[in-house]
């Protein structure tokens, strides 16, 4: 038996631990299933509905990003603290701490139904900060209960976190022509969460979203547009680097290469600590390929040094790099550049924000933007 001085022990470092667990867990997303008897006959368990549910949106937040996603388990995962706690009686303990201080974790409750012919999900989110929101989901016709819980897992994902849920449904134009109900979704969710923000001058939450829908501007073709986009987030967080190197593509696309190069400098010069190496690989890239354009080749080969240096893996600078070596004659150094970059290619990924991972830049006037497909060597423009 214990005594009281170590009883008092014991209780300090269980609820130490416990406000520890209540900490970790405060940025995840739980998820529960319920499931109708009739369903539940068919085959469909609420122990199945809800790992396919969570799993389906730890696929969405584990888009790669600049911005941390927010965590998901289903209830059915639990950590070492919970099962600790459980085996000792204070299986609350968490729950307490997360009472006491405001700590909760999102909760999500889906339930699948059938009415006649049809299956249902109604989806229940209980948030800190967006309170409670509900969604209602009928499938569509051959859909199955499967297919029906990850749009619902789509769905509830774009109302926790529209900026990584839009991440994902660009996700597919990596490597490949984008898909086009993706982009149209894309598109919905990036306009609604713009015209949702504060009227404010300063909005660095506007800025991501905005920087996205630049994006998907010049998916669609439209310079312009893109530009304008990009400076709108610049002007709603000065500090939003992507937003910085996507005008600095987009005026390379524009043929405007000293703007290009100057935006790119600026973005070297004025977030050097701190930023992180792909990002100032883009950069260097960027105004690599701009210095190219302007025959400068010798201040184009130090900027793809650079860009090497901060991400050896990188894929892109040995390909300019070695397209323009070869155009001047090097060819033989320009073919080793081009392989190092095919080889590269399985391991560098940039981030989805950054337009440089969805097109090629070209150095033709007026050219159109060329999305980037598998297979360098091939398929960079000349």
């Amino acid at each position: 038996m214990l005594d009281l001085t170590s009883l008092f022990y014991a209780l300090i470092v269980s609820f130490g631990i416990f406000g520890l667990d209540a900490v970790w867990n405060a940025g995840t997303i739980k998820t529960d299933f319920q499931v109708s008897d009739s369903l539940g006959s068919a085959g469909v368990k609420p122990e199945f509905a809800t790992t396919v549910f969570a799993r389906e949106l730890q696929v969405i937040f584990s888009t790669a990003s600049l911005i941390k996603p927010p965590e998901v388990r289903s209830s059915h995962d639990k950590s070492f603290v919970s099962l600790l706690a459980e085996s000792a009686g204070l299986s609350n303990a968490t729950a307490a701490f997360q009472d006491l201080f405001g700590l909760h974790p999102v909760k999500i409750i889906a339930t699948l139904t059938t009415e006649g012919w049809k299956t249902r999900l109604e989806v229940v989110g209980e948030t800190t900060l967006r309170g409670t929101f509900y969604l209602t989901l009928a499938a569509e016709t051959e859909e199955t209960a499967v297919a029906l819980i990850r749009r619902g897992a789509l769905e509830t994902a774009i109302k926790l976190d529209a900026y990584h849920a839009a991440l994902y449904l660009l996700d597919p134009a990596v490597g490949g022509a984008p898909d086009a109900a993706d982009i149209v979704k894309a598109r919905q969710v990036l306009d609604d969460a713009i015209a949702a923000q504060a009227l404010i001058e300063i909005n660095p939450a506007r800025g991501r979203f905005r920087n996205l829908r630049g994006i998907l501007a010049l998916v669609d073709g439209d310079k312009t547009a893109a530009a304008e986009l990009f400076e709108q987030a610049i002007a709603d967080d000065p500090s939003l680097v992507a937003a910085h190197l996507n005008l600095a593509f987009t005026r390379a696309e524009q043929d405007r290469y000293a703007d290009a190069a100057m935006i790119a400098r600026h973005v070297l010069q004025t977030r050097q600590k701190g930023l992180r190496p792909t990002l100032i690989a883009s950069a260097n890239t960027i105004a690599g390929v701009a210095a190219w354009s302007q025959k400068q080749h010798q201040t184009a080969e130090q900027y793809f040094k650079a860009a090497i240096t901060a991400e050896p893996t990188i894929s892109d600078a040995f390909i300019y790099w070695g397209r323009m070596l070869t155009e001047i004659g090097r060819s033989e150094e320009g073919r080793r550049r081009i392989r190092q970059g095919e080889a590269n290619e399985a391991e560098f990924q940039n981030h989805p924000e950054v337009a440089l991972l969805y097109f090629w830049m070209t150095r033709e006037e007026n050219a159109p933007l060329q999305l980037r497909t598998r297979g360098y060597g091939a398929a960079a423009p000349k």
